[in-house]
């Protein structure tokens, strides 16, 4: 008998055990080349073919790629910030996203028959391509085959956590002739993971086993330390640790290899990082059409012009708003005159000085009488007669004083700035409670911060995040 028939054996006999749980991929089906990337290849290929013909449009392999892998990103994230931290992505919602892009991208029209057509064709093209890059592990199939023939109470679960469906699983099997297993569960369906014992527990919780299962009286096979070991055994299970192939760099090198002969040239979507960056705006403006998304700076237009052009019907939703005076200087000149001229809110003279030295080169290094001059010149302008007793002979309190003084009772002609920066910045305020995204060139992000304080001074409670688009 093989080694792994006797190893099994062994530990069902020492400790009592009573079934047995088994992970697939690269435990009881094994990848033929190695990382999971190069496995998209051959379904890209598919889908290029299928979905020219069903669309109409010439999409490269690399294109397809990207929209996939960045698909399964975003969704990820939309899940996160609804705050479902445990979501498994499954292959029909990868799928469903995808045509969203694609015929968003290339401004399709699809009715619903179509769409099925094409969600049914994805899903086809990667069960038939994972098909051609597994092959069954027939000497541990072999093992568990024996060791039911010699238990014939013995008990064998399928348990995985790839984004394939039960039944997805079951197919795989189906075409591989393997009939081992009593039953099993995917993490799609339980919308659980392994890797942090939340599968394992749902299985003993919901008696997707039956009520004689227990963790404590299964033996667990699997390859991963992380997903099939660590969390059984913290939950007082039995686990086997079991790498039938340990060359990955082998099958990395085969992956590669295939990747570079068989890959079309291909036409880079995300070949700068803007692209990008704009693809996830369009997408969270899509998904959260309660949030505004104020695109700021003086690139506003250009960055709504961009993404029209890459996702129009995103792109055209009334919660992406341009806003190109909304910008750091502006925004500082707002709560200048916030500050000061509302002696009911709260202001500080030294966050009003430090607000516009912050402006300027943190690098440059000003003199106390080239500072003092600035903040004179930001607020009032250069026309403003400055008294040189102020500006040279003030210590930094009575300089202070002094600024409020002359603010309160300098000539409006002096302060119009500031007026039209507040009445500009209070216009972007907004008119519900909802969260509201600053999107910027700045990957300081201090737009969003200056505007977060802004609002929150007019007594909004608003959450504010920033977004960083490349210039």
């Amino acid at each position: 008998m093989p080694q792994i028939y006797n190893q099994i054996a062994k530990r069902m006999r020492e400790d009592h055990l009573q079934s047995l749980t088994l992970d697939i991929f690269d435990t009881v089906l094994l990848y033929r080349y190695w990382p999971e990337q190069q496995h998209t290849i051959k379904v890209a290929k598919k889908w290029r073919e299928s979905l020219t013909d069903l669309l109409g449009v010439d999409l490269s392999s690399l294109e397809l790629i990207e929209w996939y892998e960045f698909t399964q990103h975003e969704l990820n994230y939309l899940h996160s910030a609804k705050g479902v931290n445990n979501f498994v992505t499954d292959y029909e919602s990868r799928f469903s996203q995808m045509i969203d892009f694609i015929t968003e991208r290339y401004n399709l029209e699809l009715d619903d028959s179509k769409r099925t057509l094409i969600h049914q064709t994805m899903l086809r093209d990667q069960l038939q391509a994972t098909v051609e890059i597994l092959k069954p592990n027939t000497t541990l199939i072999h093992a568990v085959a024996e060791l039911k023939k010699a238990l014939p109470e013995l008990k064998a679960y399928f348990i995985t956590d790839e984004p394939y469906s039960r039944d997805q699983i079951q197919y795989f099997l189906d075409f591989f002739k393997i009939d081992i297993f009593n039953s099993g569960v995917s993490s799609v369906n339980c919308q659980a993971h392994k890797s942090d014992g939340s599968l394992y527990r749902k299985i003993v919780s919901d008696q997707l086993f039956g009520t004689d299962f227990q963790l404590q009286s299964n033996l667990h096979i699997g390859d991963s330390r992380r997903s099939d070991i660590l969390p059984v055994r913290k939950l007082s299970g039995q686990a086997l640790h079991y790498r039938p192939i340990r060359a990955r760099s082998l099958r990395t090198l085969a992956g590669k290899i295939d990747a570079l002969v068989k890959l079309q040239p291909p036409i880079d979507l995300f070949g700068d990082r803007r692209s990008a960056e704009l693809s996830r705006l369009g997408f969270m403006a899509k998904n959260f059409p309660e949030q505004a998304f104020l695109v700021t700076s003086e690139k506003a237009d250009e960055i709504k012009f961009q993404g029209i052009t890459l996702l129009p019907q995103s792109f055209s939703n009334p919660n992406i708003i341009t806003a190109p005076n909304l910008n750091q200087k502006n925004l500082t000149a707002a709560l200048i005159w916030l500050l000061v001229s509302r002696p009911d809110q709260r202001w500080n003279l030294r966050a009003i000085a430090s607000l516009i030295l912050a402006l300027d080169d943190p690098k440059a290094k000003y003199s106390k009488l080239e500072q003092r001059r600035h903040i004179y010149e930001f607020c009032f302008g250069t026309e403003y007669p400055i008294s040189d007793l102020i500006m040279k002979n003030r210590t930094d309190e009575e300089f202070l004083e002094a600024f409020l003084q002359d603010f309160i009772t300098a000539d409006s002609r002096y302060t119009e700035h500031l007026r039209e920066a507040y009445a500009s910045a209070a216009s972007f305020l907004p008119r519900s409670d909802s969260a509201v995204t600053i999107v910027d060139t700045d990957s300081r992000q201090n737009t969003a911060r200056l505007f977060a304080e802004f609002a929150h001074l007019h007594g909004l409670t608003n959450p504010f995040s920033g977004f960083t688009i490349s210039k």
